[in-house]
Formats: C-alpha cells, sequence, structure tokens
C-alpha cells in the first residue's frame, strides 16, 4: 500500500485513499487495526455531477452515513456543485 497517498479520515479507525491497482486508480477504504492495515472497501476514483468529472481530492466534505449493512460503508462525497454517495 502506498503510505505517501493523502489519505481522508472518516471515521476513527477508517481512511479513503486512491489506491493504483496497476491498470487504473480507485478510492479504497482502509481500516487500522492494532498491528495492521487492511483494505475494507473499494470504488471508483472518478466523480460524475453533472457534466463534472471529480476525483477525491475534489471533494469539499467527505462523511460517512448510516448504512442498515454491517458489511459496507455507504459514504457521501461533497463537491463544489453537488454531491455523489457510493457504497464501498
Amino acid at each position: 500500500m502506498d503510505t505517501d497517498a493523502k489519505r481522508y479520515r472518516i471515521s476513527e479507525t477508517v481512511e479513503l485513499m486512491e489506491f493504483n491497482k496497476g491498470m487504473g486508480y480507485s478510492v479504497v477504504a482502509v481500516k487500522s487495526f492494532a498491528l495492521y492495515e487492511k483494505i475494507i472497501g473499494e470504488t471508483r476514483s472518478e466523480f460524475n455531477v453533472g457534466d463534472d468529472y471529480f476525483h477525491i481530492d475534489d471533494a469539499k466534505e467527505i462523511q460517512l452515513l448510516q448504512n442498515d449493512r454491517s458489511d459496507s460503508l455507504k459514504v457521501e462525497f461533497r463537491f463544489e456543485t453537488g454531491n455523489v454517495t457510493r457504497t464501498l
């Protein structure tokens, strides 16, 4: 995992970051455990709002939303021209 990549904390133990998987970038959710980190979710790295395309570093705010499912994360990315909600 790229330790130099900018991280965006969304909870006490979870951060989001862009991750190069060799064939392109994804946004991944990384959970910190006592001695290690694990990727627990993934989504596309481009966010489409109307005719505009954004990346995670364009987000004005990133918020973890309530989710009824325990096996996924629901995250809202707020951009200048609108919001995108993704499930990771």
